[in-house]
């Protein structure tokens, strides 16, 4: 009797089991890795040893709420452009409905750079300054290039009085050095009757003598388009991309930039 009892509990567990499945529930490997491994990139937009940085005192600002650090503002996240730079120059070498590299520059940085931050008193200025620059590469984040300026453009709202100099005209300190960029468009842009300088090197040691006031931007509010100063001449000189008969002698220290 006892062992019929007994038998007729183990196939009543059996069944239990079988009916409401009450085996240990399994882990799903599709549900996650290893934990803490959540994938999230809290890099800065860029390496500051690869060129960029954030602020000129090197200190990262913080995270946006609800936003990650480096997040792209279309989707992705920007990750750090310290390496081989293939994805950040994808959009540039596929072209925005078939934009060129100076138009994606340009529509970028007149976007992202604009008020009290903007770079360009319009466009049309900016094509003329971006066809006289050198090209440069998609790996780009330091040096004068339009590659680098259209890097930094792109990550302008992360902190726009850093980012917006450096993707303007001069490159202030990131994408080129101001006196080395302004000398690079004056031998472009203020040639042959408008030439200012005798050669880069005149140039150059006449720029160096000027006070750099850091940053740029051509607010009206800044008042950088007079002064002796290197803004000024960076101000007149991308100016000259239009209308050089006007604003080469401002480029090379007449008046407002004596």
């Amino acid at each position: 009797m006892r062992v019929t009892l007994a038998f007729g509990l183990i196939l009543l567990v059996a069944g239990c089991e079988q009916i409401l499945d009450l085996k240990p529930a399994e882990i799903d490997p599709e549900l996650g890795g290893a934990a803490g491994d959540s994938g999230a990139n809290n890099e800065a937009p860029f390496d500051a040893a690869g060129g960029f940085g954030f602020g000129g005192t090197g200190t990262e600002p913080a995270t946006p709420a609800g936003g990650e650090a480096g997040a792209d503002p279309d989707g992705g996240s920007m990750g750090s452009l310290g390496g081989s730079g293939a994805e950040a120059g994808s959009a540039a070498d596929a072209g925005d409905a078939g934009a060129s590299l100076c138009e994606l520059y340009c529509d970028t940085v007149m976007n992202e750079c604009s008020g009290a931050f903007s770079v360009y008193a319009r466009r049309e200025n900016c094509l003329g300054v971006c066809k006289a620059l050198p090209v440069g590469t998609p790996a780009d984040t330091s040096g004068n290039s339009v590659y680098c300026r259209l890097q930094a453009a792109r990550v302008a709202a992360a902190e726009l009085p850093y980012y917006c100099p450096a993707a303007g005209p001069g490159g202030n300190g990131v994408c080129g050095a101001n006196c080395e960029s302004f000398c690079a468009l004056a031998d472009q842009l203020c040639s042959g009757s408008n030439r200012q300088f005798a050669d880069m090197a005149a140039c150059l040691t006449a720029c160096q003598a000027l006070p750099d006031l850091g940053g740029f931007t051509t607010s009206s509010t800044a008042g950088q388009y007079s002064g002796p100063h290197v803004q000024c001449r960076l101000f007149h000189v991308s100016n000259a991309a239009l209308d050089p008969v006007a604003h080469c002698p401002h480029a090379g220290g007449a008046k407002p930039c004596q």
